[in-house]
């Protein structure tokens, strides 16, 4: 996920205007920046689960799953970051696009 948002996160740009901020029916660049934002708010939960000690314990006590592994939890952690870096950018093309930023 975080590498599909990361490679349409570098080739958005959307060419919108004020005007066409808020409008009832939603334009091709709106719909995919929508799309992106729930893609990177997906993998922030997924990484926050995964570095999560409450929902490891309850994996492995109900659902028989396996801890997860230092390794992955430090990937976890870095693919957090970097989605959260992303959202931050791909909102700021957006405000850019609009001019309100």
């Amino acid at each position: 996920m975080v590498f599909w948002l990361h490679q349409e996160a570098i080739s958005f740009d959307p060419n919108l205007s004020i005007g066409a901020a808020g409008q009832a029916s939603k334009g091709a660049a709106e719909s995919h920046f929508k799309l992106m934002i729930k893609v990177s708010n997906l993998a922030q939960q997924i990484c926050r689960d995964a570095r999560n000690n409450v929902f490891a314990r309850y994996g492995r006590e109900k659902r028989d799953l396996k801890n997860v592994s230092p390794l992955a939890r430090g990937a976890a952690e870095e693919l957090k970051k970097h989605s959260a870096v992303l959202k931050e950018y791909i909102n700021r093309v957006m405000a850019d696009s609009i001019g309100i930023s």
